[in-house]
């Protein structure tokens, strides 16, 4: 048996599936940071005899099968070198369990940009609305001003008026004088 390099659809699974983040519980380490990759596509069952938790048993398409495929910074993959410890059960829970928190995770993030676009959607609102309030309160002010303007010019109209009369009742008074 050749020992086949995994698909470029699984590579793309792994690396989207992984968050960019190693796979192994409490690692916080980006496999992929400011350009360098550290990542490595680990075999949970070794394609190679000789390898760890080999299984003789698989193809070559299964030892290069998604199922059988684990993305681990250097440091990790080194570590489940340990079989006695990382058995072919516990790296596929780790794998599991990395999948299911990076969802959530994912999820969690989605709602709050979500929560935050429908939030920043409701302060434009209220900021268009209180723009055509502040417009509507302009307009009844300068409608209040030009009554205003009208009501001072009958006032001015009312006092040449006035005016007119207190006159022509002088020039009365000082005939009948």
């Amino acid at each position: 048996m050749a020992r086949l390099d995994p698909t470029r659809e699984t590579r793309q699974r792994l690396f989207a599936e992984s968050y960019n983040q190693c796979a192994f519980p409490g690692c916080e380490q980006e496999i992929i940071e400011d350009g360098v990759n550290y990542a490595e596509i680990c075999h949970i069952e070794a394609a190679s005899p000789g390898g760890e938790r080999f299984n003789p048993n698989n193809t070559d398409e299964q030892n290069r099968a998604y199922e059988n495929l684990i993305l681990l910074c250097q440091k990790h993959h080194k570590t489940t070198n340990d079989v006695n410890t990382y058995t072919v059960e516990v790296l596929q829970k780790m794998k599991q369990t990395h999948i299911e928190v990076m969802r959530a995770k994912r999820k969690a993030e989605t709602k709050k940009r979500l929560i935050y676009i429908k939030e920043k959607e409701e302060i434009d609102l209220k900021i268009i609305q209180l723009k055509k309030e502040k417009s509507m309160r302009m307009y009844k002010i300068s409608t209040h001003m030009y009554e205003i303007g009208v009501h001072m010019y009958e006032m001015d109209a009312i006092d040449i008026k006035l005016e007119s009369c207190l006159e022509e009742k002088k020039i009365l008074n000082s005939k009948n004088k």
